[in-house]
């Protein structure tokens, strides 16, 4: 099985990278491993990323390894719409926690994966502004509503309408991956996406 890394060569840090992706073949299949472990950027930071999700072939398949605390939320959105153009199937594979952001992105695969021992954590999102106070009003109307949109349609079936109104509402939810409830959420999950 041979390897190829497929990094932007202008990146002369590519431990501080935004983000890993190698390619392989298994059983004559491509598969594209993606690791998101950082915390999660601007979009620009993805371009790389986003052009392959949406050039890769259909017969391939992509893992999208996902361990972080979360992040930018202009970058989650740019990321969960290259994973819905992807004309590849999309996994994410939860090996480390993740928090927030990554969460979202896990959740907006056509399949999930979480490893056991690993907590999975959802809330509404987290930031900061500034700006006239019109314009700050305005803003925020248009955050939330758009954070909203998003988080319906991409943690409901694995959060239930009740929790997801309460998430809403300030309540920060924390999964254990090795509890009954999740292997429940994560199969009620992948049945919903197929």
């Amino acid at each position: 099985m041979k390897e190829k890394k497929n990094n932007n060569p202008n990146d002369e840090d590519s431990d501080n990278k935004a983000f890993h992706m190698f390619e392989h073949l298994e059983q004559n299949k491509k598969i594209y491993s993606i690791y998101l472990s950082n915390e999660i950027e601007d979009p620009s930071k993805y371009t790389d990323m986003f052009h392959k999700l949406r050039t890769i072939e259909p017969e391939a398949g992509v893992l999208l390894y996902l361990a972080g605390v979360g992040g930018d939320c202009d970058g989650m959105l740019a990321i969960i719409n290259a994973i819905h153009d992807c004309s590849a199937p999309v996994c994410s594979v939860v090996h480390g926690n993740v928090r927030s952001a990554h969460s979202s992105i896990a959740v907006a695969a056509d399949q999930l994966i979480v490893y056991p021992d690993v907590v999975m954590m959802f809330h509404t999102y987290s930031g900061g502004m500034s700006g006239k106070s019109h314009e700050l009003t305005s803003r925020l109307a248009s955050d939330i509503l758009q954070q909203k949109d998003i988080d319906k349609k991409y943690a409901i079936p694995f959060l239930t309408q009740a929790e997801f109104n309460q998430m809403l509402d300030g309540k920060d939810f924390w999964f254990h991956a090795n509890r009954n409830d999740v292997k429940s959420r994560i199969a009620r999950h992948n049945k919903h996406r197929k």
